[in-house]
């Protein structure tokens, strides 16, 4: 019954005897492995979104050929090449999703209907592709070339086979209005130049220049109006892009025609590897728990305590006694 080496080290051990086996355990230098990089840059991108409005959340990955339809990509795009599920749970979900913006948008298909506008929603997700088969036309699809390059999340062993492409994205979308009406203001609606300026932000943020902002094709990105949009491109190198949804594709999608929603969309490796040095990112446990409660002190109205009060008042008016 001997099958695996475990099996030849058992037999070898009953041969001269178990109790010939040392009690002594092996000598073993256990350290902790560094945490990979890419998980504290993700964490940082979440809480910049979330400090600027945005609300995160967590779709199913799937989406279906339709939608790649509705949103107009052609059988030759390099999103197109999806990856098909064996066992669908629904006809809507038969392959994984080559974009996380798909489910974002279908969210605000959602919401609309439930009488809800005006959303700002980001969520980090993978997006599948199946090259291994057929590959698409690289030289005309030069925007989406980091598609071509190894996944980072890849041991050596498996970069050596042949599987489906994955690629972290964090996706955004804004819907309309920006700033409902009241009775102080207009309604303000957002526009292309308020998504780059998320951008803008964003990379400020993370300690990153400022990118360059091209105007995109409508071959390369059918789904986005070429009039209001840009790919987001680093060092010469495409890593996404920022722009107003397609105005039929927002109509077909109940969303109306104007004011289309704005759609962000960033490969995060491809942004990571924009950075010349790794951030640290290190913060220290507070001694005691935080609390919300507010405190009322009860003092004797001394003269000093009457001069601190009179300066806080002072200080609180912005100087102005």
């Amino acid at each position: 019954d001997i099958e695996r080496e475990g099996d030849l080290i058992e037999e070898i051990g009953r041969m001269l005897g178990y109790n010939a086996i040392p009690y002594e355990l092996p000598v073993m230098n256990i350290s902790s492995n560094n945490e990979d990089p890419q998980i504290a840059f993700t964490d940082a991108a979440r809480k910049t979104f979330a400090h600027l409005g945005f609300v995160e959340t967590v779709s199913f990955p799937f989406v279906a050929l339709t939608d790649l339809k509705q949103l107009r990509f052609n059988a030759q795009h390099p999103v197109s090449f999806v990856v098909p599920l064996a066992n669908p749970i629904a006809e809507e979900m038969s392959h994984m999703q080559p974009l996380p913006s798909i489910n974002l948008l279908k969210a605000l298909v959602n919401n609309r209907r439930r009488g809800i506008a005006g959303c700002r929603l980001f969520e980090v997700a993978r997006g599948c592709y199946d090259y291994r088969a057929v590959e698409p036309q690289w030289n005309d699809y030069p925007s989406w070339s980091y598609l071509r390059r190894p996944a980072q999340h890849l041991k050596t062993k498996a970069m050596g086979e042949k599987r489906p492409h994955e690629e972290l994205y964090l996706a955004a979308v804004i819907d309309q209005p920006l700033c409902p009406k009241n009775w102080q203001s207009q309604e303000v609606s957002a526009d292309f130049h308020y998504g780059k300026a998320i951008i803008e932000n964003w990379f400020s943020d993370l300690g990153l220049a400022t990118p360059n902002f091209v105007r995109t094709t409508e071959y390369e990105f059918p789904h986005l109006d070429a009039s209001g949009s840009a790919m987001i491109q680093v060092g010469g190198r495409t890593i996404g892009y920022v722009g107003e949804l397609h105005p039929r594709i927002s109509a077909a999608m109940d969303l109306g025609d104007q004011d289309t929603p704005v759609i962000i969309e960033v490969a995060m490796n491809e942004m990571r590897a924009a950075r010349k040095t790794e951030a640290i990112y290190s913060w220290q446990m507070p001694k005691f728990p935080p609390t919300t409660r507010d405190l009322a002190l009860l003092v004797a109205a001394t003269p000093v305590m009457v001069a601190l009060i009179a300066a806080s008042t002072v200080l609180r008016s912005g100087g102005h006694t």
